[in-house]
């Protein structure tokens, strides 16, 4: 872990900034600021799902242990005030893309008002400068949490007073149109850890899928890093798309989750004639590994989904209208 900067405020208490970029091969760092990140209060909305802010507890820890080096670069940092974590931000970007999340960004409530914040976002900008990460998404509704991430660098991508912002080096909507320049074919295959960035993020964030709804809403698990983080524990397995650029236009999942076992899916419209394919391997592979049948929720009024759901064979499932249930082997 390195020590970034140290001052001394008018209160005289110590002020230190550390980075942690893993693999940490200092065991006492990891166990420490591992419990740090597991038990403060976890993400930037601590109302969200818990299963969600459980997914990125587990993200950190294997994080740090050095797990997903080798596809991800990861980035912690920590204000800590006489000794004590005070504050954290963190930026992560995939290896081969140069796309990334920042994000978890939080100043424990006994520690607020004493400028803490700033101090890192100085500290995370200058690492982001120099390093070979392009592009950092994150999203917020609080307007003083939005007037920092703008004095440092990041822009509104459509507006107004909040919403989704990005900090690239270039203009995020031609890299956008680059990575996604119109219809064609994709490749399926397993998901990795760094698609995160691509579908919870980058590709999220782009115009065309700003009116479709993501995943979620019959599953509980609400974005791919949740359901990677299912596929590790053994209750999941997540299939993407990848088109001609390299970049990841969609995902499938099927998991176990308290709703039962289910399938969800976020696609690229460009892609929707892969989706049909993408939901017959995803649910294939689901059943082949768990022998059982996940179910896919369709609403009568998503014509959408009800289509692809017909064209990858499935089925209505059982005294519902709104669940469908794939062939099974």
């Amino acid at each position: 872990m390195d020590l970034l900067l140290e001052t001394t405020q008018p209160d005289g208490a110590q002020v230190k900034i550390f980075r942690l970029v893993p693999p940490e091969k200092d065991a006492a760092v990891i166990r420490r600021m591992g419990d740090y990140l597991f038990h403060s209060l976890g993400s930037d909305n601590y109302r969200q799902e818990a299963i969600d802010i459980n997914a990125w507890r587990l993200y950190c820890l294997d994080s740090l242990a050095g797990q997903y080096s080798s596809e991800i670069v990861d980035h912690f940092y920590f204000a800590m005030v006489d000794g004590i974590p005070a504050a954290r931000l963190w930026f992560g970007f995939s290896r081969k893309t140069g796309h990334g999340n920042f994000g978890n960004v939080l100043t424990e409530p006994e520690w607020r008002q004493r400028g803490l914040m700033d101090l890192l976002l100085h500290c995370f900008r200058q690492d982001f400068a120099a390093g070979s990460a392009t592009f950092l998404c994150c999203g917020s509704g609080t307007p003083y949490a939005i007037r920092s991430y703008r004095r440092h660098g990041f822009r509104m991508l459509y507006g107004g007073e909040s919403g989704l912002m990005c900090l690239g080096k270039g203009d995020f909507f031609k890299e956008a149109a680059r990575c996604y320049p119109g219809p064609g074919a994709v490749t399926l295959r397993p998901g990795t850890i760094a698609d995160q960035f691509e579908c919870d993020r980058f590709l999220a964030c782009i115009p065309v899928m700003q009116n479709l709804p993501g995943p979620g809403a019959d599953s509980g698990i609400h974005n791919y890093r949740t359901a990677f983080q299912e596929s590790l524990s053994g209750r999941a397995c997540v299939m993407v798309a990848e088109n001609g650029t390299g970049s990841a236009a969609g995902y499938a999942f099927a998991a176990v989750t308290p709703c039962g076992d289910r399938l969800d899916l976020f696609l690229h419209p460009d892609y929707l004639p892969a989706g049909a394919e993408l939901l017959r391997q995803t649910a294939a592979e689901f059943q082949s590994r768990f022998g059982r049948t996940p179910l896919l929720a369709a609403a009568p009024e998503d014509a959408t989904r009800q289509q692809l759901a017909r064209a990858a064979g499935f089925v209505p499932a059982e005294n519902s209208l709104r669940l469908f249930r794939p062939p099974t082997k």
